[in-house]
């Protein structure tokens, strides 16, 4: 019995133990492997200052690296706050607020094809130091997809004074596929010398629907690169009219409701006029959803020697126009403008008027109007119509009109049996008029 026993533990003593398995993936000097996975841990990873709690994971079934609150500072030569060494297709998830810097080497060095992800309000900055000439990321050959949700933030800054916050090699390329706000600067301090200091140097860079990118340089935002876009909607958006070539600040997004161009907004004359505007993208030379959003009112283009109002249709907020004494001419369509209640396009040259159904005012005096069909608009309660070409007008849905006027029209009838709201009716210098 004592002869089986010290059998048994001599087996028991040589079974074999299981080596844990290594990622090939860096993380604050500390290799993440299946026995840290669940909580990767060093003295250089820490959490954010003011945040709570923090973490790295990463999660071998979907190929994803999680930072959440996470601060990495790295001082030594060789020293990447990440290196992603050889695990391909991996993603980094950013959650929260992170900050990733190495004094000696590239911030983030990426060996292998990765995605980076800022996830939803997360705030993330990756930054190079100008004392070493250190960048902010390094992809070497590889492809780069930079994704994420618009309310994440995901920023470079440059630690390489002449070529800026990304260094690459080969094919090596970045691909901006998500709505994340993501932002390149170079700006080096007074006490480091340098020629051009652009954010991107020898870049390839790739923009798909949902991107989202501001490049700043010192001089130059984008110097000696390749930029592509895969997409129509996705437009150089800064400087206005795309000619990046000396700009030091561009900025490429399909996050626009239009571009301030003579295909959408014709008129010169109203293209200067919104370029004047206040918003977020008016002066930059189009116009995103906050600038749709809070435009309510065109009441003061009266008088602008507008000859077109083409492209206001963007503005479907607008519930007031006044467009008088301009020079507009032929069709005006607003009937994509289903809120408007009150408009002015008097004292123009307008043929034809195309309008929402939800009008209540409507003053059109004094143009080139041969017809005009009100057969939709039954909230109208006023009408000043006069001094145009009309012949006919039907205002029988139009059971709320309190006041007309028609005069010195080409009218031979009018019927307003039905109009039993209506108290004000001028109708003089109407020939042939019958009532």
């Amino acid at each position: 019995m004592k002869k089986f026993l010290l059998t048994l533990i001599a087996l028991v003593a040589f079974v074999p133990t299981l080596e844990a398995k290594n990622y090939e993936i860096n993380v604050g000097g500390v290799e993440v492997s299946s026995s840290n996975a669940n909580n990767v841990t060093g003295k250089d990873i820490t959490v954010t200052s003011g945040c709570s709690s923090g973490y790295v994971s990463y999660e071998e079934s979907t190929n994803t690296l999680w930072l959440n609150n996470i601060t990495i500072h790295r001082t030594g030569s060789g020293d990447y706050a990440i290196h992603n060494r050889k695990c391909d297709g991996l993603t980094i998830r950013f959650r929260g607020e992170c900050y990733f810097t190495s004094d000696k080497a590239a911030a983030l060095k990426l060996q292998r094809n990765t995605t980076l992800c800022p996830d939803y309000n997360s705030y993330i900055e990756v930054s190079g130091n100008y004392t070493n000439n250190t960048y902010a990321l390094d992809i070497e050959g590889n492809t780069i997809d930079i994704t994420g949700w618009s309310s994440g933030k995901l920023k470079f800054y440059a630690g390489n004074a002449d070529y800026g916050c990304v260094t690459r090699s080969g094919s090596g390329s970045l691909n901006f596929k998500g709505n994340a706000d993501i932002r390149f600067y170079n700006n080096p301090p007074s006490s480091v010398s340098y020629t051009w200091a652009p954010a991107w140097r020898n870049v390839y860079a790739n923009f798909y629907h949902g991107a989202d990118v501001h490049v700043y340089g010192e001089n130059y935002a984008i110097y000696d690169s390749y930029i592509h876009t895969h997409y129509d909607d996705v437009e150089v958006l800064i400087p206005y009219g795309g000619d990046y070539t000396h700009a030091e600040h561009v900025y490429f997004s399909s996050n626009y409701v239009a571009i301030i161009n003579e295909e959408n907004f014709p008129d010169a004359n109203f293209r200067s006029y919104l370029m004047s505007s206040t918003g977020a993208g008016y002066t930059k030379g189009y116009l995103v959803s906050s600038d749709i959003e809070s435009r309510t009112t065109f009441d003061y283009i009266y008088g602008k020697n507008f000859s077109d109002l083409k492209g206001i249709e963007f503005f479907t907020n607008l519930t007031s126009i006044d467009c008088s004494n301009n020079s507009i001419s032929g069709i005006l369509d607003l009937t994509k403008l289903t809120k408007l209640t009150s408009l002015y396009c008097n004292k123009n040259r307008i043929d034809l008027l195309k309008l929402p159904a939800s009008l209540t005012t409507l003053v059109c005096n004094d143009n080139d109007l041969t017809t005009l069909n009100l057969t939709s608009q039954t909230a109208l309660e006023t009408l000043n119509c006069k001094n145009n070409d009309l012949t006919s007008m039907d205002v029988s849905k139009c059971s709320k009109l309190w006041s007309i006027d028609c005069s010195n029209n080409k009218f031979t009838t009018l019927d307003v049996s039905n109009m039993a709201a209506l108290s004000v009716l001028y109708c003089d210098d109407n020939k042939k008029l019958t009532i």
